[in-house]
């Protein structure tokens, strides 16, 4: 009753000093000094609200005080309300700009004080924000720092908290022997009496035995743990404990126990921009529980949550990621088809052939059946080959010829890492805006036209296409040679799909119709190379050089090629290409990266390198 009563006192405060002015001035300032005291008072409000899950009226009380705190120029509480701002956008959904630059600008401030305990706590919010957004070498990093940190400066809750959150990180990068280690430095020093934070250590620990392909050891871990403290977990709300169980149960096949939990880390975790991954754990398995079950409307209802959530950015490209999924489903289960009625026809070959051998055998049709029998055997295992062949070219169009075969002769593809790849992404500028203009079905005939053609192009320069994501293409050069020829080739490739797109759209504007344009990135370095999935496998590559190739196609321009400086030394002999440089650019994530347009040679002139 308090906190409410303190909620209502505050919505009036705020609603006077935003509505109400008196001769030129706010009755904030009428009435209430701008001082030290005062700001450091509210800020003590804000972050009480802010605890209570009161994040709207807390951050619009901390926007006012931080603009006492800059008309004081008290640096001190300055950076306390940008860390404050930081904090509450990173517990809230929406774009993840806004609080990197509160926290940055508090820590740049707290750096400059040389404030031990405010450089600690920005650095657990940018970890934890890096960590949720999966970016989880920038979140190591920043737990590192504070551990870095003399012994007599970081507390020892400071220490355990950054070890913690330390272990989620190396357990999603896969760096298990790291991860354990931070979990056994937690557990020695974990307060039994802590139970909040304890339930917190198991649920990743048990994530972390899903992360290492264990489903089976994370249910027992988690299952212990609930009868050890039902109790205590039925007054709360554990959501990253139902969501991690719920992805265990539907690892081992208990589909109504992982959509139970599921539901509850889903209801639990709802608008609470906090707890944003145990939501999108729990609607991951939420949308495959309900597919398996053949539910496809909710399965695509848990699915479209999903979507909206892991890219912002493509809300609207719900349609083409559907389709997407759809034409995948179907062409496998052609494919499936296809090896069941191969196997059916082997079968009958054999039978046959049996046959054949009787008749032979026994002299009593004659030689001219035998010849016609013959004859027919022949034709058909002709059929068959063709079949055979046609097979294994619908598998070359999912993986590259040398994964193929691999994967023919012994079952199974082992993921590689090559040191020197060119990633390839475009995407179309535009288009969201395109959709909007056109039927579905013009849309998707230009999209498939669009991408029939990349297909070709890549193809006959011997890049390999890896996927389409919504409007997005991406191919990759030197996944089975790596040298300077196949960089020159993805060059090459991008140049004509820039042509194509051009032509089309030379087209459009001649016909009054709408039309869209295109962006390219291209950057070379290394990646890891492998299969993912078993029954609906595909082939995929990972690294930050398709991070780096990625942003490079969102820094580029409309109609233009923008590569880094990796691929530009490898190509920068070639006479075919002019290049145009923009210097160093300030890309969000991953710092300056210098950068070069790239021209066809005889489309651009007069361009040098700087």
């Amino acid at each position: 009753m308090r906190l409410w009563g303190l909620k209502f006192a505050l919505i009036i405060l705020l609603l006077s000093v935003s509505n109400k002015r008196v001769d030129g001035q706010s009755r904030f300032e009428t009435h209430f000094e701008c001082s030290e005291e005062f700001a450091d008072s509210l800020l003590d409000l804000a972050e009480n609200l802010t605890h209570n899950s009161y994040r709207d009226s807390a951050k619009i009380l901390t926007l006012k005080v931080l603009k006492c705190c800059r008309s004081l120029n008290h640096r001190r509480l300055t950076a306390r309300a940008l860390l404050q701002l930081g904090s509450i956008a990173v517990g809230s959904y929406g774009p993840q700009d806004a609080p990197v630059r509160y926290l940055l600008e508090s820590l740049s401030i707290y750096i400059d004080l040389n404030d031990t305990l405010g450089i600690i706590r920005c650095n657990l919010q940018l970890g934890v924000l890096n960590f949720t957004i999966q970016n989880y070498e920038s979140a190591i990093d920043r737990f590192n720092k504070i551990l870095d940190l003399n012994q007599t400066q970081i507390s020892n809750h400071q220490q355990k908290i950054a070890q913690y959150l330390l272990a989620l990180s190396y357990s999603e990068l896969g760096e298990f022997k790291k991860a354990n280690l931070a979990f056994k430095y937690v557990e020695e020093h974990h307060d039994s009496t802590d139970l909040d934070f304890w339930l917190l250590v198991q649920s990743f620990k048990g994530k972390m035995l899903l992360n290492q392909g264990n489903p089976k050891k994370s249910v027992q871990l988690l299952e212990d743990f609930y009868r050890r403290n039902k109790e205590y977990l039925e007054t709360k709300k554990p959501s990253p404990f139902h969501a991690f169980l719920a992805t265990a149960y539907y690892q081992t096949g208990q589909a109504q126990k992982a959509k139970s939990n599921a539901l509850k880390a889903y209801t639990m975790a709802m608008g609470e921009g906090s707890e944003i991954i145990y939501f999108l754990e729990s609607l991951r398995t939420l949308h495959k529980v309900y597919f398996d079950l053949g539910m496809s409307d909710s399965a695509y209802y848990y699915l479209t949550q999903l979507k909206e959530l892991e890219d912002t950015e493509q809300n609207n490209r719900v349609l083409q990621r559907t389709a997407q999924i759809n034409g995948q489903f179907e062409f496998e289960q052609e494919l499936k088809a296809r090896q069941a009625t191969q196997a059916l026809k082997d079968q009958k070959i054999e039978q046959e052939q049996v046959r054949d051998k009787l008749i032979r055998n026994a002299l009593i049709i004659g030689l001219g059946i035998a010849f016609i029998l013959i004859f027919l055997i022949f034709k058909q295992r002709n059929k068959v080959n063709k079949e055979r062949k046609r097979s294994e070219d619908l598998l070359l169009n999912i993986l590259p010829a040398q994964v193929a075969n691999e994967l023919k002769n012994k079952g199974e593809a082992t993921a590689k890492k090559i040191d020197n790849v060119t990633v390839l992404f475009t995407d179309f500028k535009g288009f969201t805006k395109y959709s909007e203009l056109v039927s579905p079905e013009v849309l998707v005939k230009d999209l498939h036209e669009s991408f029939t053609a990349f297909d070709r192009i890549t193809a006959r320069h011997g890049i390999e296409k890896i996927k389409t994501i919504g409007d997005a293409y991406m191919a990759a050069g030197g996944l089975s040679n790596s040298n300077s020829t196949e960089t020159e080739n993805v060059v090459k490739a991008a140049l004509e799909i820039l042509h194509f797109i051009e032509k089309g759209r030379s087209k459009k504007i001649a016909e009054n119709k709408p039309f869209f344009e295109i962006r390219i990135g291209i950057h070379t370095g290394p990646v890891v190379a492998g299969i993912v999935g078993v029954n609906k496998f595909s082939y995929d590559i990972w690294g930050d050089t398709v991070n780096t190739a990625n942003r490079l196609e969102s820094y580029s321009e409309v109609g233009k090629i923008n590569i880094s400086r990796n691929t530009y030394l490898q190509i920068v002999n070639y006479p075919d290409f002019n290049f145009e440089s923009r210097g160093e650019v300030e890309v969000k994530g991953k710092g300056k990266i210098e950068m070069y347009f790239v021209y066809k040679n005889n489309t651009q002139n007069n361009l040098s390198t700087q």
